[in-house]
């Protein structure tokens, strides 16, 4: 299970131009999973296919070095979301499933 993750309520924006107080205040209200292990890095879906760009919302790959001081990870503090669960990968087909109640296997 990833952690999750948000940017401290005490992380002062006051440094940060309009479109990175937007990004950090989302992260610290909707939360960030931290789908891997090693270093954390913010990475955003590229918009080369798009004719949005982060440019026009005033973000680039420096949005958070012009900040001071810049987000470290001692910045965000992890969230609990809910009790943990054993997996036990021993997976019991229902055959009440509504997925299955009319007899075909979509």
């Amino acid at each position: 299970m990833s952690p999750v993750a948000a940017v401290k309520a005490s992380f002062d924006m006051s440094h940060y131009n309009a479109a990175a107080k937007v990004l950090l205040r989302t992260m610290q209200r909707y939360r960030v999973v931290l789908a891997d292990g090693g270093n954390i890095a913010l990475t955003g879906e590229a918009d080369r296919f798009t004719t949005a760009k982060w440019a026009d919302l005033g973000i680039d790959e420096h949005v958070f070095i012009n900040g001071n001081p810049s987000p470290q990870v001692s910045d965000f503090e992890v969230v609990e979301t809910g009790p943990r669960y054993t997996v036990t990968y021993n997976c019991v087909r229902n055959p009440d499933d509504f997925v299955f109640i009319d007899g075909y296997d979509y």
